[in-house]
Formats: structure tokens, C-alpha cells, sequence
């Protein structure tokens, strides 16, 4: 059995390393500013469920009809990323997108085409100025149309002390792959095509 002495040479070996490696990475942090940007209209800001609503309703929209981005902007904190899943086999490749990336990518894959998220259920925990929302969704392509894809997104929120904005988020489309979703979210059995 290995005891936790035997264990602290490596550890404490380890600190000094750390330590210089610390002092070498330069400070690219935002420390002191604000974590959500200062926006004229805090309307969909009041609650983190309320901000996810309004993220549905900015990503979706007809073809050839542009989206309100500088919105999407008002709602992500300053550095916020989009992690976008994507199922190979049983592996999942994921990218990781700033904001005007995701954007870019949204008009890429959908300028063309009609693109309407809708939410199903929603679960919000909150915990002083952090907040975590579950929100199952389906996919079409009219409005009210049927779905051809389910769901989970994860939303991770901070409040700044003013309001609520997204720090991450990501999402797990698979629904047919995982029966915790479809049981979660209350969706059938298969994505309907």
C-alpha cells in the first residue's frame, strides 16, 4: 500500500514546477471588468431562464433573413465560449467558438435554410451568483414544423451584480443515443424525420 508520504516527494517536487510555470504565462485575464457587457436594454436579462428563452428565439429564424447578433452578444459574458459536439461513431469531436464564431458558423450552416430551436422543459439551479440551466430542445426547420433533431443544451450564467448573462454553453443533440435525454426531456423514442 502506497502512503501518502511516499506520495508527497512527487507532489512537492511537483510545486516548484508549477510555480515557475505560473510566473512565465503571461496574465490574459479580464481581471476588473465587468464579466457581462454594459447593454441600453436589460430586457431578458431579469433571470437565467428568461436569457436561455431569449437565445431560442435570437438562433432562430427563415432562410436568407438575418439574425440579431449584436443581441447574442448582449447575453454572453466578455470571453464567453460555445462548445459545439459533433457524434463520430461513439466518439465526440468538440469546437470550441467565441461568440462572433458561433455566429459565423449559425449563418454558415443555416443562413439558407430555415432554422427553429424550440425549448421543451427547463431546469435552472441557482447558487448566489452562478447558475446552471438544463434546457431540452427540438429542432426544425418552419416554425411549429417537425422536429428532426432533440436535445440537451447546458447553459452555465453568471450575475456581475446587475444581471445574468451566459458564460458557456454546450449541448448533446444525440437523443437517440442517450435515454437519459429522451427521459429527461419527456421526447420520443427517435427524432421525428
Amino acid at each position: 500500500m502506497t502512503s501518502w508520504r511516499t506520495l508527497s516527494l512527487p507532489l512537492m517536487a511537483f510545486v516548484p514546477l508549477a510555480a515557475s510555470i505560473h510566473a512565465e504565462t503571461p496574465d490574459v485575464s479580464n481581471r476588473g471588468s465587468l464579466a457581462c457587457p454594459a447593454v441600453q436594454d436589460a430586457a431578458g436579462h431579469a433571470e437565467p431562464g428568461e436569457v436561455v428563452r431569449e437565445l431560442y428565439r435570437l438562433v432562430s429564424g427563415p432562410p436568407g433573413k438575418g439574425k440579431d447578433w449584436a443581441r447574442l452578444r448582449d447575453l454572453h459574458a466578455l470571453g464567453a465560449i460555445i462548445t459545439v459536439p459533433q457524434h463520430v461513431g461513439d466518439r465526440v469531436d468538440a469546437t470550441t467558438y467565441n461568440v462572433e464564431g458561433f455566429a459565423a458558423l449559425n449563418d454558415k450552416l443555416f443562413g439558407q435554410r430555415g432554422f427553429y430551436e424550440v425549448e421543451l422543459r427547463q431546469e435552472t439551479q441557482k447558487f448566489g451568483h452562478v447558475a446552471h440551466v438544463w434546457s431540452a430542445y427540438a429542432s426544425s426547420e418552419h416554425p411549429g414544423g417537425r422536429p428532426y433533431a432533440y436535445g440537451i443544451n447546458s447553459f452555465q450564467l453568471l450575475n456581475d451584480g446587475k444581471r445574468w448573462c451566459v458564460v458557456s454553453a454546450t449541448w448533446d443533440g444525440d437523443a437517440s443515443r442517450h435515454v437519459a435525454i429522451r427521459d429527461w426531456a419527456r421526447l420520443p423514442a427517435a427524432p421525428v424525420h
